[in-house]
Order: C-alpha cells, then sequence, then structure tokens
C-alpha cells in the first residue's frame, strides 16, 4: 500500500543523513539509502567513505513528490473507497450530505463493499451535486424499505426517522 509522509517537524536549513531520514518519516534505513542511491534525492558532496547528506529542502521536496505521486485522482462524481482502494461512483447515484458555512460533506455507498465513502465539495457546488447524483436523507442509504444496502439489524425493524436534506456538521467531534 503506497504511504503519505509528513512534512511536519522537517527543517529545510538542515542537513539528514540516510539514518535521520528513516527516523524522521518512520521507515528503514535502507529505503533512505535506496532514495538517496537513486539520485532523485540529491546529496551534499561528502568526502570518500563518509555518509551522504541531503538538505532539508531537497528532501522537503521529494517528499512532496512522492506523495503527490501516491495521490489517487477522482471524477467530480467518484469517491474514493478506503476498503476497495479505488475510485467509485455511489451505489445507485445516492448520497447524504451535510452542510457547513464553508463545505458540503457527502456520503454515499461503495457498490463493490457497501462500505460509506466520504468527498467534500464547496457550496457553490450544491447545484451540479444535485445534477450529477439522487440526494437523500442519510436513513435512506442504509437501513429503510427503499435502500439499495441493508444492515443486518437484531430484532425488529424500524422505520427510519426523517431527516432534513442538509445538515450541520456536528460541531463538538472532529474528523
Amino acid at each position: 500500500m503506497k504511504r503519505s509522509y509528513s512534512l511536519r517537524g522537517l527543517s529545510y536549513m538542515l542537513c539528514y543523513s540516510a539514518e535521520d531520514i528513516a527516523v524522521q518519516f518512520q521507515i528503514h534505513k535502507k529505503t533512505a539509502r535506496t532514495w538517496i542511491l537513486s539520485g532523485d534525492l540529491p546529496t551534499i558532496d561528502s568526502k570518500k567513505g563518509g555518509s551522504a547528506l541531503v538538505w532539508g529542502y531537497d528532501l522537503q521536496k521529494f517528499i512532496e513528490k512522492q506523495n503527490d505521486k501516491n495521490k489517487v485522482k477522482t471524477k467530480f462524481d467518484e469517491f474514493y473507497c478506503m476498503y476497495c482502494h479505488q475510485p467509485e461512483v455511489p451505489l445507485g447515484r445516492r448520497i447524504a450530505i451535510e452542510q457547513n458555512k464553508q463545505q458540503i460533506r457527502t456520503i454515499g455507498l461503495c457498490q463493490k463493499t457497501h462500505k460509506p465513502m466520504y468527498s467534500r465539495y464547496s457550496l457553490s457546488q450544491i447545484g451540479l451535486l444535485s445534477k450529477k447524483f439522487k440526494i437523500v436523507p442519510l436513513a435512506l442509504l442504509y437501513d429503510s424499505d427503499n435502500a439499495l444496502c441493508k444492515i443486518p439489524n437484531q430484532g425488529k425493524q424500524k422505520q427510519p426517522k426523517t431527516e432534513p436534506l442538509l445538515l450541520p456538521f456536528d460541531q463538538g467531534s472532529r474528523e
């Protein structure tokens, strides 16, 4: 599985050895050495037998390039499924949406795994979202009579509560 590396704690003015790079990004020393030996990560000239050093600025550019290379591009009407690791159009083109002051958070179900997928859009894109998808209350995505994906319940089937079309974010919790 591809990894994304955090640039937090990296100083562009310092020099880093392969061991420093391994500790900083929680990778094996051999991986850091491979990055250096590949030539993609420029080094400061060192004397023969000495360890190669890398400027923090060059390391930062290299890591940003690595992170960009690992990103999966999705189309406007696709969400990224964290379970099957593929961009997917939501099941039945149905989505539920939650809105706050700056953006819209959308929830849809993966066609393959039937697991939730999330995506964010700006408020100005609500018209395009309503053209591309059928916007339904969150309960209709899962466990109503008209739902596309049933969640197994123990005991009696409950009738879904009707929810407003646009729900505010829960201000107390973070994702």
